[in-house]
């Protein structure tokens, strides 16, 4: 089960005295959770308002793409790690695949 466990909400000034809020969100699902090694797992971004990404599958491999695959060549329990960058903030979502 993925959790998005944080949420920041960035400003932008639109005009002199009007602000509008606009919530940065981050959340993936992935196409699998267990399999047989070799595991390919498909990473779906389904952050919102980010401007770069970085993960961590949690068995050394990264990836700065917006939907990602990774293989996992042992079994374990791995935690997954999304990191966006947002309006000068950073957003982190931290899940665990069984």
């Amino acid at each position: 089960k993925i959790k998005n466990l944080l949420t920041l909400f960035s400003c932008i000034l639109l005009t002199p005295f009007i602000l509008k809020s606009q919530e940065t969100t981050v959340d993936f699902t992935t196409d699998k959770t267990s399999g047989c090694i070799p595991l390919v797992i498909n990473f779906n971004n389904l952050s919102t308002n980010a401007q770069s990404y970085k993960w961590d599958f949690g068995n050394g491999n990264t990836s700065s793409l917006t939907s990602p695959s990774n293989v996992y060549m042992q079994e374990g329990v791995y935690n997954i790690t999304l990191s966006v960058v947002s309006e000068n903030y950073i957003d982190t979502l931290y899940a665990t695949k069984h």
